[in-house]
């Protein structure tokens, strides 16, 4: 992923991403501005304060995957979720789906859609 010696390491990188989405107070990338000028969460993560991500650097790593990649990421975390799954060996896997009903009632084809909620046709 890093093609020249300036850039982060990935481990990094990742590492950094992981604690942005557990942070959870934004979900807008521009917050990893904000997050490179606080040194007490730099430390909170166990990062140099000169290694903290801009936003511009996150925008660049993501900019960075091509579906080829993503396509061989996403068999490898599938392969990594199997693999855990046959290690642990669990009685029952639940996997949630978060659902939400939209309304649709403006559209001219609904595809056989029947009320969902309070009589908005919605999917």
């Amino acid at each position: 992923m890093r093609r020249s010696r300036k850039g982060q390491p990935v481990t990094e990188i990742f590492k950094q991403l992981l604690c942005f989405f557990l942070h959870g107070t934004s979900r807008h990338l521009v917050f990893f501005d904000t997050l490179a000028k606080d040194a007490g969460y730099a430390a909170v993560i166990e990062s140099e304060s000169t290694s903290m991500l801009s936003s511009h650097s996150v925008k660049r790593f993501f900019r960075s995957f091509r579906w080829p990649r993503i396509y061989l990421f996403r068999h490898l975390l599938q392969r990594m979720f199997l693999w855990r799954l046959k290690l642990e060996a669990p009685d029952v896997v639940i996997l949630g789906i978060d659902t939400m009903v939209m309304d649709n009632d403006e559209a001219k084809v609904r595809h056989g859609v029947r009320p969902t909620y309070k009589r908005v046709k919605g999917f």
